[in-house]
């Protein structure tokens, strides 16, 4: 995926939520819930935690638009909302043990 790709995929994502959403408190639950991310937690505290389980659980609706998955597996790229206010998540994540 090119950089413009890329640039115009974040474009189309963020121009179609409205920032009105926002101000008047619409916005959708987590379909997933928050109350599981102290169970995503590997036992091996080294081991990494996906990160898309993490995402799933604190935006709106449990919508996550991954535009950044061609990087690589160890790589979490992409948009969603919280609370109806626009976020980016980029996170790369490697194992430390």
């Amino acid at each position: 995926m090119r950089r413009d790709d890329i640039q115009a995929a974040v474009s189309d994502y963020w121009s179609r939520r409205a920032p009105a959403a926002a101000q008047a408190g619409e916005y959708a639950q987590p379909r997933c819930d928050a109350e599981d991310l102290l169970g995503i937690r590997p036992a091996a505290y080294r081991r990494p935690v996906d990160m898309r389980e993490v995402v799933a659980r604190i935006v709106d609706g449990s919508d996550f638009r991954e535009f950044g998955a061609l990087y690589g597996a160890a790589t979490v790229c992409g948009g969603a909302t919280s609370r109806g206010s626009p976020l980016t998540v980029r996170r790369s994540v490697s194992d430390m043990g």
